[in-house]
């Protein structure tokens, strides 16, 4: 059903250096640019980039990809019927002209996944986000639109994100805890921001903050430590 497309995923690991969600991101990255319906598919790796700076209702877009019914008593897998059913080519050309404008980003990530593959998978453990190296990248490289928020409340968020992704529960006790959406709920119950719009801006502010250096390179380089050595 997916023709290539599995073979090209693996055969991209066995030339991987380490392990982790970065290298999942990147074969990801690789199936969908050679078919928009593997995005939905995979929509974890990328629909917070996809949604900030491209199609502002791509959640629409997924429920309409789920919704369609399938054969629960079939043996093929619900993941193929989705894929193989007929789809609304209009949401897919939109899909495949925005995969297009990020084909430079995911290069990026596949040049950063080889040169720091320990640090980033450690990070994406770390912050229970398999997209995380995605969304550095379009922090980097995409404007950020507006998140309309003073200048103490973005503070007070940046505090929030600061406290959820410098967590090392992860690591340390196995959980998989996704910290982004940690950190969006405590902005949005007591900084009253219900708005998950102003949560995404926030965040990418935050991570071109965190993860951007004043010359425009992106810094993923971890101190050397117990957490990090024993990983």
């Amino acid at each position: 059903a997916y023709r290539e497309a599995t073979h090209l995923h693996e055969s991209l690991h066995l030339t991987q250096k380490f392990v982790g969600p970065a290298n999942e991101l990147e074969a990801y990255s690789l199936n969908i640019i050679s078919d928009p319906r593997f995005l939905l598919l995979n929509f974890p790796y990328f629909e917070d980039t996809i949604k900030t700076f491209f199609i502002e209702n791509f959640s629409e877009v997924l429920n309409s990809f789920y919704a369609r019914p399938i054969r629960e008593q079939l043996f093929v897998p619900k993941e193929t019927q989705w894929f193989l059913a007929p789809f609304n080519e209009d949401q897919l050309m939109h899909l495949r002209q925005a995969i297009n404008i990020i084909a430079p980003l995911l290069n990026e990530v596949s040049r950063l996944n080889r040169n720091y593959p320990k640090e980033l998978a450690y990070l994406s453990e770390q912050t229970g986000n398999p997209a995380l190296l995605l969304e550095i990248v379009a922090a980097k490289q995409l404007p950020i639109p507006d998140s309309g928020v003073s200048e103490e409340t973005r503070r007070k968020a940046f505090s929030f994100f600061d406290l959820q992704m410098n967590n090392k529960d992860n690591i340390r006790l196995g959980y998989k805890i996704n910290r982004k959406k940690e950190a969006f709920l405590f902005i949005q119950n007591q900084l009253m921001i219900k708005d998950p719009v102003i949560h995404l801006r926030l965040y990418f502010e935050y991570l071109k903050k965190s993860f951007v250096k004043s010359d425009g390179k992106i810094n993923v380089q971890i101190a050397e430590g117990e957490d990090f050595n024993s990983y």
